[in-house]
């Protein structure tokens, strides 16, 4: 399944701050690896400035969505 089938532009733009994405089918597993690699740009981030929750609601929705679509 293509990204842009599941995120709109916004996302798919965030997704690729977090890791490598290319513009092909994606199997579930391979989104999970994004979903593993985006939770590592997450907690990556500081807590004590405030970093990590910003981060956390920027990604919620996306996350959201392929725990969707790999269930």
């Amino acid at each position: 399944m293509g990204l842009d089938n599941i995120f709109n532009k916004k996302e798919i733009e965030l997704i690729s701050k977090a890791t490598k994405i290319e513009n092909k089918p994606y199997t579930k597993d391979e989104l999970k690896v994004i979903k593993s690699n985006i939770i590592d740009e997450i907690f990556s981030k500081s807590s004590k400035n405030g970093d990590l929750q910003k981060a956390n609601e920027e990604f919620y929705d996306i996350i959201q969505k392929i725990d969707r679509v790999c269930n």
